[in-house]
């Protein structure tokens, strides 16, 4: 049995699923989603979201996590445990925690025993072999409202291009600052100037969490419209409704990361940040796919 830690918003739900499916795909092995980080406190902001899609929905237990040593009730057995673990190669430990370093590392994709992984796991390297399946149970659950089928229907009908601008916790949080930072509106500048040479009659649909700011601060010359009928609590929608665009302008962030990456649109271009951290010591030069243009 493999148990993967969900943690963060939607968009690092899906890379943390996506792992652990391929990593479970081609032995047909067991493997359980733990929520729990959902159910305190700390996770007022962030809310378990897969449940909206067509995945594979196995929710670990306690005792799942006990049977994985991730429950210990004695303390001095937790602390033995983890120091045995580590002298062990990594795809060979029963609890196995991203490095500081991010980026792909293929030996986590050797893990075929018990195991529980504990990371963000940011990289299309670790789901490309099973890309058509991690597309097809990514596609919502349940039909859409009408708002959202109509709305989807006029950007199928456009030279539409989505436009994510993330603030949020990333401007209110001073320590989350600290690591991301937002993107500048230098930075939508650049991106909406070359892609307007690239597309005749763009037509931007601009997603943030932030609606009002982003109606304020961002100028275009192009038709655009502010997305602004789903709220935090259905905002898979919104990432429907990304996918749905035929090209992106991506913030630093893993939600329109994957609305650019789920996008049908087999000839799409796709703009990300050329610096993904206010703090480089993460990286991310496994984390933006070779085909997208970095601004």
């Amino acid at each position: 049995m493999i148990v993967i830690r969900l943690k963060g918003g939607l968009g690092n739900q899906f890379f943390e699923y996506a792992l652990e499916r391929r990593l479970t795909y081609f032995n047909h092995a067991q493997f359980k989603l733990d929520i729990s980080a959902y159910r305190t406190d700390n996770s007022r902001i962030r809310t378990y979201g897969l449940h909206h899609f067509n995945i594979v929905e196995n929710i670990a237990t306690d005792e799942d996590l006990k049977t994985l040593g991730i429950k210990e009730e004695r303390a001095l057995k937790r602390i033995l445990s983890k120091a045995l673990e580590r002298r062990k190669p990594i795809y060979k430990r029963r609890r196995i925690n991203e490095q500081v370093l991010l980026g792909f590392h293929p030996e986590i994709l050797e893990i075929t025993q018990d195991a529980y992984l504990d990371g963000y796991w940011q990289s299309e390297k670790y789901f490309l072999e099973i890309a058509k399946v991690i597309r097809a149970e990514f596609t919502p659950r349940d039909k859409m409202d009408t708002v959202n089928e109509e709305m989807a229907s006029e950007m199928a009908g456009a030279s539409s291009i989505s436009l994510h601008i993330r603030r949020g916790d990333y401007v209110a949080d001073p320590t989350i600052n600290r690591i991301h930072g937002t993107c500048s509106l230098d930075y939508y500048s650049k991106c909406i100037d070359e892609v307007s040479q690239m597309i005749q009659d763009p037509h931007f649909y601009v997603f943030s969490d932030d609606i009002q700011w982003a109606r304020t601060n961002l100028n275009l010359e192009h038709p655009v419209t502010f997305i602004d009928n789903n709220n935090q609590e259905n905002d898979f929608k919104d990432l429907y409704l990304m996918t749905k665009c035929k090209h992106h302008i991506i913030a630093n962030s893993s939600f329109s990361w994957w609305g650019a990456w789920l996008a049908e649109n087999k000839d799409k271009i796709v703009f990300a940040p050329s610096r993904w951290f206010n703090d480089p010591r993460p990286g991310d030069k496994d984390l933006i796919p070779e085909s997208w243009r970095r601004v």
